[in-house]
């Protein structure tokens, strides 16, 4: 899918989006890359990343423009749910692979839950 395609999408759904999960007082960037998002620390491969900062109600997603079309909504839904856990996540005392993971299982189930299907694969 290409940038211009991607953006138009997120400008369309994005909006929808943060008012259901009640984030319109955020101020949300999405960055769109050709690729997968590869985070620096874990050396994992995403379709989406997302950087929360709940104190000043910014959040930054990386989006990977690799994703056919439909699956968009999907992922950022996803990161959107990561967005709305992040004051939760960031009262978490350290970075233990345990606590990730209970969260990126709880974001699974929730973005099923609001999307109404399973995550394109």
């Amino acid at each position: 899918m290409k940038h211009s395609e991607a953006r138009r999408l997120v400008r369309q759904l994005l909006p929808k989006w943060q008012k259901c999960l009640r984030l319109r007082d955020w101020r949300i960037e999405v960055e769109f890359l050709d690729d997968t998002v590869t985070h620096r620390t874990e050396r994992e491969e995403f379709y989406g990343y997302t950087t929360v900062d709940p104190k000043r109600m910014e959040a930054k997603i990386e989006l990977a423009t690799k994703r056919p079309p439909e699956a968009v909504e999907d992922v950022l839904v996803h990161e959107l749910v990561h967005v709305v856990l992040g004051e939760l996540v960031c009262v978490v005392p350290g970075e233990d692979s345990t606590v990730k993971a209970l969260e990126e299982r709880a974001v699974l189930r929730i973005t099923e839950a609001l999307v109404g299907r399973k995550r394109v694969k």
